[in-house]
């Protein structure tokens, strides 16, 4: 499970165990912001990983 504001799955994974997903920052930025997107999940084997996106917003 993944869960963040305005966060939502495009396209779920398929035999590839990839998706697409689409953020909308709620905030204006300010000029050479960053945005910071971060999953945790998981996995089958009952493992958790996690994963931090930064973004350059220019």
């Amino acid at each position: 499970m993944v869960a963040a504001p305005e966060l939502k799955m495009l396209k779920a994974g398929s035999e590839t165990k990839e998706s697409i997903w689409e953020v909308t920052v709620v905030k204006t930025p300010n000029k050479k912001d960053t945005l910071t997107i971060s999953f945790t999940c998981r996995d089958l084997k009952d493992l958790v990983w996690s994963h931090q996106f930064k973004i350059l917003i220019k």
